[in-house]
């Protein structure tokens, strides 16, 4: 055998280089060596270096200085070496293998369908392409993928979801990473930590916080020690229904030149700052296919598609071909982004999804049954699809919620599907060549604290396979499982043969007269031949897909190649997968045996005790040390920001009194201006007046409008209370705006009535005094203790602006079966668990009906004290109501032959809520 170069490294430099056989990869550390084939012992080699170093370097002070620097580091970490009899030298992370695989993971015996496990802690792990597949060390693999949040996640359901994931089939995660959740205020460093990253840290018990630690590294290693490989997506615009689009609020704002996601100057430095900050995380954890972990793919922007016009005045110059200068177009910005990926990670795999997509990433498709079909057919949006670049779906779209909304008639979107048209867009896109399918989402989680976008829902993702709090939603999971099946027995059969995109054929089907006449919207995609060479996978098979892509049911008769004439029945709009001649999966049935549950619930498992509640004070003093004076309302963002404060709501007061020309002013109202997605409630001297929202998912101006009946000449009191719903999550496409978002107080503030039998109007901004306030009084004294050392207020139910506290001992159940929620059916706003901020809730309902859009909360196990410690409920009720009124629920399913559960989009017992 002839010799190879080993490279000793820290931190992805080479330190040291040699000429033995055997390999020692990047990453920081010295990852493998075979010490059965080549008995030197590495710390010998070491030895012998140093040795060698310092006798010759010494009469050579040049090379002495430049490499003591490289030797230090070198002996600090040279004892990160694990000697095993099995293994030989293996990477080490604080003494232990970087990777510890779980008793629940990906299984590893599965040709072309790899476990992350087929690879850890041996070292580097080469990813590149062609134009069927991904290709791992140079071998082409099939991937499942599911989009799972962290930020969206707390540790004990991570890992439920992680373990529910491997069982469902899936062998990759698709993670976004949320700038705005690592870095909410500008002075402030990147914070790594993860919701819950202390949930379960009790000094009184002597926890340490060292065993709390959870961050974004922590949750890619979870996955990866159960064997998924990682796609990270990191924007850093993502959408994702989070508010803002992942994006901090302080980044555009006061900086009027800034156009996000355009070839704007301003706007391509903060990207750059977020993505080497990204990147260099990342490869210190390392966590990077090439340092020996998870990550095989990275994605650089979002969704670069739809209406993208560019802001002309700032777009930066840029050389022609001539010579001569011009200005930018999107692409050339798709192409910086892409240049930016690679400047910071040369060795990564960078993929670019729905849109413009740099040379030197792969082109992916967001999207429904279009991917499965019309983007295929179009070898992408770069033309390069299964021409010398892998289909790759990164969102197999699962839809999301709204308040307010019906789930028949979304004004956004969509609510989701049923198992039967997830399965059968699917089946299409494989049949067509497609190898790497993720679901988005797979698990959808919740929107803790400010996280949704505008008029989004608590939950997130409801319909897909695992409901929010993790439980598994059937028959979808079920169903989805046996398809995954399926595809991971015949993925070594699929990649080694061409695709079958442009070679589909015909199907014939019975027509109305009882003769066979060919199918028009019927077709047939075969793939045969043996596994790659070397694969011990079974003889020859053809693999046949058939699809019906009309409505109605229709009986089919195939020409199969080598397994003759085959005739099946088939519903409308549904795909089957034969196998040398045999029905296999057929999207359109669903097995019983994934119906057969029912729900169980408890109401009121723990009593929520000692019910106090307490008034917001609905005014501002001018002599509070947070009061901003102004000439104007300061707009929320700027108030929030400038106050490095973290909340949905703030104050505003102003004093007026009608013009003396005009004298008493009869039937009047008040306008104010502001965005959409929010509520404002008007007070007159601290008396409630009204509350009017806005719940949609959109953005723009609105104006609510106030009756505010008969004015004397007297000078009154007007206090208004902002509440946020949530940014928008569009920048730069489908009509969103690429400039900073607004809130709050936006527009004008006029009051209208009759003066003296004409109409008369008057505006509050106009140079008079205004005072503003970030956040809740009852925010900044830590909700609500300062109200708690007064007396209980009693007969406030049904006042606006109340925050109510209740105790609770936590209800003994099986977390692996039952979910703890909280029902909640009065009022909107804002609770807290033990002081985590569980988000926003509300009890408006489906468009007409009577069913709420949202009723049940989930609480998770990590926030519950289980040491004999009361839990603590705290509510904020902008509407006011009786809180009393809410209660603890325990729900799960059962296995039960005697029930069934429907296919339906929003089918109730389907849900993990009753």
């Amino acid at each position: 055998m002839s010799p190879r170069s080993v490279v000793i490294t820290h931190e992805g430099q080479p330190l040291l280089q040699s000429r033995l056989k055997g390999s020692i990869g990047p990453g920081g550390r010295l990852e493998t060596i075979d010490d059965r084939r080549h008995p030197l012992d590495v710390r010998l080699l070491l030895f012998a270096v140093a040795l060698f170093s310092a006798v010759t370097l010494t009469f050579h002070p040049f090379i002495r200085d430049r490499w003591r620097a490289k030797a230090d580091a070198l002996r600090a970490h040279s004892g990160d070496l694990l000697r095993d009899s099995k293994h030989g030298l293996r990477l080490l992370c604080d003494g232990q293998p970087c990777f510890q695989k779980t008793i629940i993971h990906v299984p590893e015996d599965r040709p072309g369908f790899p476990s992350f496990w087929n690879y850890a802690n041996k070292g580097s792990i080469s990813v590149s392409y062609d134009e069927r597949a991904i290709l791992l060390n140079n071998s082409r693999s099939l991937f499942l993928g599911g989009s799972l949040h962290p930020v969206r996640a707390t540790p004990d359901t991570w890992a439920s979801v992680l373990d529910e994931a491997v069982r469902n089939g899936l062998n990759m995660v698709t993670i976004y990473v949320f700038w705005s959740a690592h870095q909410p205020f500008q002075d402030s460093p990147f914070d790594w930590s993860l919701p819950g990253n202390i949930a379960k840290c009790n000094p009184e018990d002597g926890d340490a916080p060292a065993a709390c630690t959870w961050n974004l590294a922590t949750a890619i290693r979870e996955a990866a020690n159960r064997g998924f490989f990682v796609h990270a997506r990191i924007g850093p615009y993502v959408c994702a229904e989070f508010s803002y689009g992942g994006i901090p609020e302080w980044v555009p704002l006061n900086q009027p030149n800034m156009s996000m996601r355009r070839p704007n100057q301003e706007w391509m430095d903060a990207m750059e700052g977020f993505m080497k900050e990204t990147i260099g995380y990342f490869t210190r954890e390392q966590l990077w296919a090439h340092q020996g972990g998870p990550i095989i793919l990275g994605q650089v922007e979002n969704e670069l598609s739809g209406d993208m016009e560019l802001d002309m005045d700032r777009v930066i110059m840029v050389e022609g071909s001539n010579g001569t200068h011009r200005q930018a177009t999107m692409q050339d910005y798709a192409d910086w982004s892409g240049e930016v990926a690679v400047k910071y990670a040369p060795k990564v795999l960078w993929t670019m999804c729905n849109g413009l997509t740099a040379p030197n990433a792969i082109n992916t498709c967001n999207g429904n049954g279009d991917c499965s079909q019309n983007w295929l057919e179009a070898n992408g949006q770069n033309g390069r699809i299964q021409v010398d670049q892998p289909a790759l779906w990164t969102e197999d779209e699962g839809g999301f919620q709204i308040w307010g909304e019906e789930p028949s008639h979304p004004t956004s979107y969509f609510w989701g599907k049923t198992a039967r048209d997830v399965a059968y867009d699917g089946l299409k896109w494989f049949a067509r060549g497609g190898s790497h399918l993720n679901y988005y989402m797979w698990w959808g989680g919740y929107n803790r604290g400010r996280a949704a976008a505008g008029g989004v829902t608590n939950k997130y993702a409801s319909d897909v396979m695992l409901c929010p709090s993790g439980e598994r939603r059937e028959p979808k999971f079920g169903h989805l499982q046996a398809f995954h099946q399926i595809l991971t027995d015949l993925a070594p059969y699929l990649l080694e043969a061409r695709s079958a995109l442009f070679d589909n054929r015909p199907v014939w089907i019975m027509g109305p007269n009882g003769k066979w006449e060919k199918g028009q919207q019927q077709e047939m995609f075969v793939y045969s031949g043996h596994p790659k060479e070397g694969v011990e996978y079974g003889s020859q098979k053809e693999v046949v897909f058939v699809e019906n892509n009309a409505e109605g049911s229709v009986v089919a008769q195939l020409h199969l190649p080598a397994h003759g004439k085959q005739t099946i029945k088939m519903e409308g709009y549904s795909a089957v997968v034969l196998v040398n001649g045999m029905l296999m999966f057929d999207s359109a049935s669903v097995n019983p045996r994934m119906k057969a549950f029912r729900r169980d619930t408890i109401e009121s498992p723990a009593e929520l005790l000692d019910w106090k509640s307490y008034l917001e004070p609905a005014s501002v003093d001018s002599t509070d040390s947070r009061a901003r004076k102004s000439n104007a309302p300061i707009e929320q963002t700027e108030l929030m920001v400038s106050s490095h404060v973290s909340s949905d709501y703030a104050w505003y007061q102003t004093t007026f009194k009608t013009p003396s020309f005009f004298g008493a002013v009869q039937d009047a109202s008040i306008s104010i201006g502001a965005q959409s997605a929010s509520a404002i409630s008007v007070y007159i001297n601290e008396t409630h007046i009204g509350t009017q929202a806005d719940p949609h998912h959109e953005e723009g101006n609105i104006t609510f409008t106030f009756d505010l009946g008969d004015l004397s000449s007297t000078t009154y009191t007007l206090s208004i209370l902002s509440e946020n719903f949530g940014y928008g999550n569009e920048i730069g496409h489908w009509g969103a705006d690429t400039k900073a978002k607004t809130k709050g107080i936006t527009g004008s503030v006029v009051i209208t009535g009759t003066c003296k039998t004409k109409l008369c109007t008057f505006s509050l901004i106009d140079g008079r005094d205004w005072y503003s306030i970030a956040g809740l009084h009852g925010e900044h004294e830590g909700w609500p203790s300062t109200f708690t050392e007064q007396k209980p207020q009693e007969d406030i139910s049904e006042t606006p602006g109340v925050w109510s506290r209740a105790l609770f001992d936590t209800p003994s159940f099986d977390a692996s079966s039952q979910s703890l929620f909280l029902d909640i059916t009065t009022g909107r706003g804002h609770f807290w668990l033990n002081g985590h901020d569980l988000g926003r809730y509300w009890n408006i309902t489906k468009g007409q009906t009577i069913e709420y859009t949202q009723r049940y909360y989930y609480l998770p196990t990590d926030y519950l004290y289980s040491n004999g410690h009361l839990n603590e409920l705290t509510l904020f009720n902008s509407l006011g109501g009786d809180d009393s009124s809410t209660q603890l629920v325990l729900s799960g399913l059962v296995a039960d032959e005697s029930a069934s559960l429907e296919d339906l989009v929003d089918y109730p017992n389907a849900a993990s809520s009753p």
